[in-house]
């Protein structure tokens, strides 16, 4: 995004099924615009695409995860490669082949376990470069404590649960 007024036309447009607030929109655009080399994001619960149409937009490569994508024009998306079905299945073995990645976002199952094993999954990728994860609606108690009692490797360097609080 160049110019404010494009930044603010995109995070209030309502006409997207997009469910972030505003404040969650800009912050997290915000985080995107400063991520150096912007190849590969993934987002895990892409539901009506609100966001997705923002990813596709800032990465040369995306991966959508949900358990459905009914809600989506898959050929709107030309750099998206579409996984459907569970998240805590997908990922296991999706991860293993990511290279350069440098966005996560799971926003998926917000119970515990699945939240938990999503987590576990992302963190097992082993970044060769900066990598963000963010997890939406962590102040969910049961997302949250799946966050808590996720242990965290050493190329996490840091976590902050409230970076744009949610609801």
């Amino acid at each position: 995004h160049t110019s404010g007024t494009i930044m603010l036309d995109v995070i209030y447009d309502h006409t997207v099924c997009w469910q972030m607030s505003p404040h969650e929109r800009a912050s997290i655009l915000y985080l995107i615009d400063s991520i150096p080399q912007r190849k590969v994001a993934v987002e895990i619960g892409s539901y009506c695409g609100g966001f997705l149409r923002q990813l596709v937009k800032h990465f040369d490569k995306v991966y959508s995860i949900d358990l459905t994508h009914q809600h989506l024009r898959m050929a709107d998306y030309s750099n998206v490669e579409f996984h459907t079905g569970d998240s805590t299945k997908i990922l296991p073995t999706l991860v293993p082949t990511l290279t350069d990645v440098s966005f996560f976002l799971i926003d998926a199952n917000h119970e515990y376990p699945f939240v938990k094993r999503d987590l576990a999954a992302v963190l097992s990728y082993v970044p060769t470069t900066l990598t963000y994860v963010l997890l939406h609606d962590s102040w969910y108690l049961p997302s949250r404590r799946a966050i808590l009692d996720t242990p965290l490797p050493n190329h996490v360097h840091f976590m902050d649960l409230d970076y744009a609080y949610g609801e």
